[in-house]
């Protein structure tokens, strides 16, 4: 998809694709974003988290809640500030070590999920939500990195226990849009980078907003639709664990001849 948009050719390509096939780019090539699909790099960055994840599951076999979810923040702090100053390495960047504290924020929020015993929901919840959410557009990029997961902890925490976060988080319209965000995630750039060639001349006006919301609404409709019949077509059949014996079922269907050969009866045979 990059290989197109920007005009690179096969050849060049070609070691970046074989590369990330193997979740190995940001390690050979240092982080370099935008090589075959520009947000990809996200994925190498899970998958080391994957690896990882039975170690520090070992935090769940500690039965004290209390020191349980204390450790867990000391963690979260001491990795976001051992890893800031090292933001400009691209090798350091897009990797697990960066993102640690991201992943045990997830850590924090299952934890206070399974546990909880009767979350009443409150207006309170609400007003933090409402404090906070500015603090995820406007942090600064180093004072963000060792704030924002303790700012996610919180807004998570919102979004079950506030009465008018709750209700916005449960409607249906988010939730589906949520359900295939990653699929959203995956191909927004490369179709608001093909979208935008055709719609970019179009104007109302000379206002910035204007402009912006006119794209918005020409840009998202495509956006939605083409990430949506990726996640019915691709993502969601592949959460079932099942799915390569069902391909391999419907695949020999398809090439095979399933009916017996229907062979005219004769004289003699009646």
């Amino acid at each position: 998809m990059q290989a197109v948009a920007a005009h690179h050719s096969l050849s060049d390509m070609t070691p970046h694709l074989l590369t990330s096939f193997v979740y190995m780019h940001n390690l050979v090539f240092g982080g370099f974003p935008g090589a075959v699909n520009g947000v990809a790099w996200s994925l190498e960055v899970e998958v080391q988290f994957y690896v990882l994840v039975p170690l520090l599951t070992v935090l769940f076999t500690i039965r004290n809640a209390r020191i349980r979810r204390t450790l867990t923040l000391v963690i979260m702090l001491i990795a976001g500030l051992l890893s800031n100053p090292l933001y400009g390495s691209l090798h350091f960047h897009y990797s697990i070590a960066y993102y640690l504290a991201f992943f045990l924020a997830g850590f924090m929020v299952c934890d206070f999920y399974l546990t909880r015993q009767n979350w009443q929901k409150s207006y309170v919840w609400d007003a933090i939500a409402l404090s906070l959410w500015p603090l995820v557009w406007y942090l600064g990029k180093y004072t963000g990195h060792v704030v924002l997961p303790f700012v996610i902890v919180v807004l998570y925490l919102t979004a079950f226990r506030g009465k008018i976060c709750s209700a916005v988080f449960s409607n249906p319209v988010i939730t589906n849009i949520g359900g295939m965000g990653y699929s959203i995630y995956l191909f927004h750039f490369i179709i608001i980078y093909g979208v935008k060639h055709l719609t970019a001349s179009l104007h109302i006006g000379g206002n910035f907003w204007a402009y912006y919301l006119l794209q918005c609404l020409l840009i998202l409709p495509v956006l939605l639709l083409r990430s949506g019949a990726f996640f019915v077509l691709i993502e969601r059949p592949c959460m079932d664990p099942t799915w390569p014996r069902k391909l391999w079922n419907k695949s020999r269907s398809l090439f095979s001849n399933t009916e017996p050969l229907q062979v005219p009866a004769t004289k003699g045979d009646a």
